[in-house]
């Protein structure tokens, strides 16, 4: 009799490799990545060591659930009307190539964004990467593989997320990078973290598969529109929001040019932005949020050609304030009600009205992150500016805590007048203790480390046999040693994260007291 075929058991059950789901599910290796981007499914690790431990291994559970997704049906359907393509186009049949296109078939990624996220709220903990993607494609040119229809569609997409983010006054974080300007918003007590690219953007390096992206863009494309449904439904708008081309042409912001309608029952209200009735029940009903950010609200901004217009266009309005800049065609804007000249150049056109304050863009950013306006005099045009400390990175317990970041706490809680200069560089006494205090509080990692080195250099003057260790330092060797290796691997891990954040620590004071003495 023949032996029957063993089964495999235990981690060969539950793991597959790609190769073999690949033949199981009769697609190419192109259709197999893209059906386990859409689906969320992920390579996986075994945690027991199979035959073949250098391939890509995926749950057998995974791939039986993808098996039987109307997905693989569409891709089936998809592969055999290539073909007929293929074939008919080398019979030189044109009509039925014609015919052929236009039947091709299609699918819909509602039903997976569904499957993929429970909640609402998965789906907005799952925003950013999203948000990183759209905005990303959408200042980019077209390609071979990324059309202009899509990158129309990410910009629109894009524009619609951050006019809900004007509206309800969401923007919490703002920073600006080389990469770009990252953003924290906030979107029903979920904070996603997003950058949004400077223009002009740099083209797609020819090393990136931009077939993976555009499968991983598919699936954000419909996330986002999905995002934005519910969120303009939640506040009682239609979507999608009516978009009026012609006055982003002339030079007007985009925000302006978005028409919201107001659904009030069976009957639909037009929302019109220049209407004053309309604009105050905008703002009661964003004012009746937890924490609607409203800090630059009765100022208007004059925005010069080098500030990136449509970023602070957002930024300012997202905070309630208003942004002008120089529209072609068009002289009769009233100055009469600009605070404040956004310039990015010593050299300002035209004469200084003595009743608006000049500022640098920076100013906007700094006085976010803090939650108060800093004073302006620190961010005049030709000024040397403070530094642009990132909101997203905490000196609370740390040794180690930046100047500037102690005026601005100084500033919010005593509501002082006096400049950074005066508060921080002119009091060199002050100065001095506080680095003083700050590195007189070395840590026990700092401590061993130099017992260490002392013990080395002992060693290489003294003979072996003759040298003595101290007390201390033999007292907690013994006691290493008298601990478990768990416990011991721990303690060193510990030890060495501290020596490493003390020699940091170490080097922005040692940089500190340079610029002090240099100045």
């Amino acid at each position: 009799m023949a032996k029957k075929k063993q089964q495999p058991k235990g981690a060969g059950k539950a793991y597959i490799s790609a190769a073999k789901a690949r033949r199981k599910l009769q697609v190419s290796l192109a259709t197999f990545q893209k059906l386990c981007i859409l689906k969320g499914i992920h390579p996986r690790v075994p945690g027991k060591k199979l035959r073949g431990s250098q391939k890509t291994f995926y749950l057998t559970k995974d791939i039986k659930f993808l098996a039987h997704d109307p997905l693989i049906r569409k891709a089936w359907e998809m592969r055999a009307q290539r073909r007929k393509i293929k074939k008919a186009k080398a019979k030189k049949e044109n009509l039925k190539v014609k015919s052929l296109l236009n039947n091709f078939p299609s699918y819909r990624l509602e039903r997976v964004v569904l499957e993929r996220y429970g909640t609402f709220r998965d789906a907005l903990l799952d925003l950013d990467d999203a948000l990183n993607v759209l905005f990303m494609v959408s200042n980019l040119t077209c390609t071979s593989v990324i059309d202009s229809d899509r990158i129309a569609n990410c910009k629109r997409l894009c524009r619609e997320f951050l006019k809900y983010v004007t509206t309800t006054g969401g923007l919490r974080k703002v920073f600006a990078s080389v990469k770009g300007l990252y953003v924290q918003v906030d979107i029903n007590g979920v904070f996603p973290v997003f950058i949004i690219p400077y223009r002009p953007f740099q083209s797609i390096p020819k090393d990136i598969d931009q077939k993976i992206i555009k499968s991983f863009l598919e699936f954000y494309e419909c996330l986002l529109s999905c995002v934005n449904r519910h969120l303009f439904y939640q506040k009682g708008y239609v979507y999608p929001p009516k978009f009026d081309e012609s006055l982003e042409a002339k030079g007007f912001s985009v925000f302006d040019a978005f028409t919201l309608e107001w659904k009030k029952g069976e009957s639909q209200l037009i929302v019109d932005e220049e209407s004053d009735l309309s604009v105050s029940e905008n703002l009661e009903r964003d004012k009746n949020m937890d924490h609607p950010n409203r800090l630059l609200e009765g100022m208007t901004f004059f925005l010069g050609r080098e500030v990136p217009i449509e970023l602070f266009d957002f930024i300012v309005r997202s905070c309630g304030g208003n942004a002008l800049w120089e529209v072609p065609g068009i002289h009769d804007a009233d100055s009469s009600s600009i605070t404040h000249y956004v310039y990015d150049r010593p050299n300002i056109p035209g004469d200084r009205r003595l009743d608006a304050d000049y500022v640098q863009p920076q100013w906007i950013l700094d006085s976010i992150n803090a939650g108060i306006l800093l004073p302006v005099s620190l961010y005049l045009p030709g000024v040397s500016l403070p530094p642009h400390l990132s909101p997203f990175v905490s000196h609370e317990n740390s040794s180690y805590r930046p100047h500037f970041g102690e005026f601005i706490s100084g500033y919010k809680s005593s509501q002082v007048t006096g400049t950074y200069t005066e508060k921080v560089i002119g009091q060199e006494s002050t100065k001095d203790d506080k680095l003083d205090a700050t590195s007189s509080q070395i840590t026990l990692a700092n401590q061993e480390e130099e017992e260490e080195e002392e013990d080395k250099r002992q060693r290489a003057l003294v003979p072996n046999d003759k040298l003595k260790p101290s007390s201390e330092t033999q007292n907690r060797k013994l006691a290493k040693m008298m601990m478990r290796s768990k416990d011991r691997y721990r303690y060193e891990r510990i030890m060495r994260s501290q020596k490493k954040e003390t020699k940091a620590t170490n080097r922005l004071l040692r940089r500190q007291k340079e610029l002090k003495s240099s100045e």
